[in-house]
Parts: C-alpha cells; sequence; structure tokens
C-alpha cells in the first residue's frame, strides 16, 4: 500500500509540474520577452550538459540501501551512505572544475551570438544555474537514502510544495523585477531550502551522519559499475532526445523543428509516466533477487509491475490516439496537428519497451546494467544514422522512423533476449499476462473515441466528447473484465478507504 500512495503522489507530482511549467513558460515569455527569455534558456541548456557528471548517485544510493536491507544487514546502511555522500563529493568536485572550465569559455561559444552585455550577464545566469544543479545533486544523494528506506512518498510530496512555492514566487517577483536572474535565483533558493530540509529530515529520521572512517572501498567498488552504466545510459538520453531536434534544424527548417518538438513533448510526456513506477519497485526486486528466485518465480514476480505499467501506458496511448488531434489544435494551434502521427510511430514502441521495464530494478540490484546501456548505446548510434539516412526522404517522419527502429531492435528485441538468456525471464508469458484484459478494451475504446473526435469541431467540444467517451468505455471494461481478482480486490480496498475517509 505504501507504493500504491507512493506511485499515486509520483504521479500527481509529474501533473503539478506539467501544470506549473504551462503557465510560467506562457508567463515568462510574456513578461522577460523572446531575447530575455531566450539567453535564459540557452545558458540553462547549456548548463544541463553537466548532468552527464550526476553519474546516477540517487538510483546507486537506493540500490545499495535496498540490498543492505534485503540482507538484514542494517549495520552496513551508515556506512553504505557515507560512502555513497564521499563519492558524491568527489563527483560535485568534478562538476565545479568542468563548470569552471565552461565558464572560462563562453566568452568564446557564444562570441558570434550575444554582445558583451550579455555574455557578461550569461556568466552570472551560469554561475547561479551551477550551484543550483549541485544543490539538487545533493539532494537527491539524500532522496536515493529515503527511497531505498522505503519511504515512497517523502521526496514528491515536496517536489510538489516546491513546484507551487516556485509558480507563486516567480509570479510576485518577476512582476516587480522583470529579468531571468529573478528566476533563476528562485530556483537556487528552493533547491537550497529542499536540500536543507531533506537533509535535516534524514538526520532525524535516520540518524544519518557523514563520516568519512566509515568509508567502505567495497561499497565503492560495487557501485562503480552501475555509476559508469548510469553515465553511458545519460549520454544515450541526451543523444536519443537532441538528435533528431539537431539533423531537423540543419537539414529543414526552424518550423520544422517547432512542429518535431510537438512531438517530442508528447513522447517525454509518457516517458516520464511510464517511468515513475519503476523506481518504486526496487526495493521489492532487491528481496525479491535475495532469495535467488528460478526464471518461472521472477517472471511471476514481474507480472503485477507489468500489468500497472500495461494499464497506465495502455490509457495514456489510446487517448492520445482518440482525442491527441483536438488535443494538439487547442495547445499548439492546428498546423501542428500533422505531430500527432509522428508521436504515434515512436509511441507504440515505448509502449511495448516500457511494459517489462521494472526488469530494469532487476537488472540494478544484480549490479548489471551496464550491459543494457552498452546495448542501447549502439541502437543510440543506428538511431542517429537512420535520422540522417531518412530524413533526406521522409523528413519529420524519417527521424521518428529511425528513432522506432531503434527502440524494437535494442530496447525490445536485443534486451528481451538478453533478460531471457541472463536472467531466465519468460518474456513471451510476461507480455501476454501484462497486457491480458487491458490491451483490448484500450484498443477498441481509442477507435471509438477517434471515430467521434474526427467528426466533431470546434476542437475542445471535440476533446472533451471523444475523450469522455473513450475513458468511459475503456475504464469500464477494464474494471468490470480486464482486472484480475488480486487487482479488483485492491481498488475495492482504496475505494472503501476513500469512502470511510470522506466520512470523517
Amino acid at each position: 500500500m505504501k507504493r500504491s500512495v507512493g506511485i499515486a503522489v509520483s504521479y500527481l507530482n509529474t501533473v503539478v509540474n506539467m501544470a506549473v511549467s504551462l503557465i510560467l513558460t506562457s508567463f515568462l515569455l510574456k513578461k522577460l520577452g523572446d531575447t530575455e527569455y531566450g539567453l535564459y534558456q540557452t545558458i540553462a541548456s547549456f548548463v544541463n550538459y553537466l548532468v552527464l557528471f550526476e553519474f546516477g548517485i540517487g538510483t546507486v544510493m537506493t540500490r545499495n540501501i535496498a540490498v543492505s536491507r534485503s540482507k538484514n544487514d542494517t549495520d552496513k546502511l551508515h556506512s553504505t551512505f557515507s560512502t555513497m555522500f564521499a563519492i558524491t563529493i568527489f563527483f560535485s568536485i568534478m562538476i565545479a572544475a568542468v563548470s569552471i572550465a565552461f565558464y572560462a569559455y563562453i566568452d568564446r561559444i557564444y562570441a558570434k551570438t550575444m554582445t558583451v552585455d550579455q555574455i557578461s550577464y550569461a556568466k552570472q545566469l551560469f554561475i547561479l544555474l551551477t550551484v543550483y544543479l549541485l544543490a539538487v545533486f545533493y539532494t537527491q544523494c539524500f532522496d536515493g537514502f529515503i527511497l531505498g528506506m522505503e519511504q515512497y512518498s517523502f521526496s514528491k510530496m515536496r517536489a510538489i510544495i516546491i513546484s507551487l512555492l516556485k509558480l507563486t514566487a516567480t509570479l510576485i517577483l518577476v512582476c516587480l523585477r522583470q529579468r531571468a536572474v529573478v528566476v533563476v535565483l528562485i530556483d537556487l533558493c528552493l533547491s537550497l531550502m529542499a536540500l536543507a530540509f531533506t537533509a535535516g529530515y534524514c538526520m532525524k529520521a535516520f540518524k544519518l551522519r557523514f563520516r568519512l572512517k566509515q568509508f567502505d572501498r567495497a561499497i565503492l567498488a560495487a557501485s562503480i559499475p552501475l555509476c559508469f552504466a548510469l553515465f553511458v545510459q545519460s549520454i544515450i538520453n541526451q543523444a536519443n532526445s537532441n538528435v533528431d531536434k539537431f539533423v531537423i534544424g540543419v537539414s529543414m527548417s526552424v518550423e520544422d523543428v517547432a512542429l518535431y518538438s510537438v512531438t517530442q513533448f508528447f513522447f517525454s510526456f509518457f516517458a516520464t509516466i511510464m517511468t515513475i513506477p519503476v523506481s518504486m519497485y526496487l526495493p521489492e526486486m532487491a528481496r525479491v533477487m535475495a532469495n535467488n528466485p528460478s526464471g518461472e518465480e521472477l517472471t511471476q514476480k514481474l507480472i503485477k509491475p507489468g500489468r500497472m505499467e500495461a494499464m497506465i501506458g495502455g490509457v495514456l496511448l489510446g487517448g492520445i490516439f482518440a482525442v491527441g488531434k483536438p488535443f494538439i489544435a487547442m495547445f499548439f494551434g492546428g498546423p501542428k496537428v500533422e505531430a500527432w502521427k509522428y508521436a504515434l510511430v515512436v509511441l507504440i514502441p515505448m509502449y511495448v519497451n516500457m511494459t517489462d521495464a521494472v526488469i530494469i530494478s532487476v537488472l540494478d540490484v544484480l549490479n548489471k546494467r551496464l550491459a543494457r546501456s552498452l546495448a542501447l548505446l549502439g541502437t543510440a548510434i543506428l538511431n542517429v544514422i537512420l535520422t540522417v539516412l531518412l530524413i533526406g526522404k521522409y523528413g519529420i517522419l524519417g527521424a521518428v522512423i529511425g528513432t522506432a527502429v531503434s527502440l524494437l531492435l535494442g530496447n525490445i528485441l536485443i534486451m528481451s533476449i538478453y533478460y531471457h538468456k541472463k536472467l531466465g525471464v519468460k518474456i513471451p508469458r510476461l507480455f501476454l499476462e501484462s497486457y491480458k484484459g487491458i490491451l483490448l478494451p484500450c484498443v477498441v475504446a481509442a477507435a471509438i473515441g477517434y471515430a467521434v473526435a474526427i467528426r466533431i469541431s470546434p476542437a475542445w467540444l471535440a476533446f472533451l466528447c471523444g475523450g469522455v467517451l473513450y475513458v468511459g468505455i475503456a475504464l469500464v471494461w477494464i474494471v468490470c473484465l480486464g482486472l484480475n481478482k488480486d487487482e479488483k480486490s485492491l481498488l475495492r480496498s482504496i475505494w472503501l478507504r476513500i469512502r470511510n475517509r470522506s466520512r470523517i
């Protein structure tokens, strides 16, 4: 139940972040203007490359804490924290060193696109954003420990509060002084507050203290492969998220980049929603793998989270199919509706890929993430090659085809073979059980919702009618006929809890 609440809070956090992001983007564009806001975004995107040097420290911390707890080795919790915090200090020094090097070259990098005053201003923003990134980095270290202790809701609730404070502070202070530095200072102050609050919580609730004498070389040696694997994964994510946009910008036009950005919005949102349950299952997977399960036993344990992913992703993907067109017309404008079909090309294989994504937690527990990262690095290179080859003939469609083919070959085919050979997971059974009673309702309801939506105008009415019809059919069908006994029992218990609380 604690994990279910944590997942629900995570989705609430995602919704709040999306709403805050939409409001602030519109607000800042109007208040700051294209030049000021563009300068801010340019430096922010530049600083974001420093994220590569975080080496997934939060995930590694969660993995190490979860493994220690699964072995009932409570004495090792504090040495694990001290070791990982020491690694965090080392990586933060590395980030600071790279930042100094970047800072020294800002003049040369932007000499042709910025004035002398803008470069001076950009340097100020760069320093503040780097400190902000470091504060977030240390917070992730504490968050990793908290999640490893199976405190699923703390970090997400804090994130929701920070998002709402950011929205309020930005709307007030930017009206008083319309400068990007105000936005950066707000982010920096809130990140320092979050770090102080999270560190204080860990010290009080878990009696955590950093002691260098507790540094354990064995923990360091066990952590390095996963850190490197997550570093490679960061490179892959950067390549997959930026290469298509870069090639489109070079080969086509800025208007095409804007159109592709709508496709990327759907892809990023879908990936975020589907990724949330994965980290929540890491502590449980640590307990499962501590018992050395057979392939059949592991497959059985993976079916429950697989069905959750199939349900969440299936409902979301079906909704995008049913009313994606009117949604785009409402929020991005009619000319961007073509992005709908591009999004579907890449989201369908993404859905299949994420159905068994909880296996990633198993790889983390076994310290075998590096094999996956290296395999996907090859498919990321394939994505780049296919995009360059296909974009000249098929335009944006060629770019998304390249991404879709890479997902199918690398994330689905190659990794499924790996999971079967190395972990003994029965992949066909896992997929069949995950989609049973879920996929068909989503497909049928999406087709009906789409058929209704395309016959209605204006866009908002099409979105409302098609969306309500789709959600009604899909959810009623899944709840009545698709859920198994355990899932219906869980749903019934949640409903009873909500009803009982509403009576109090």
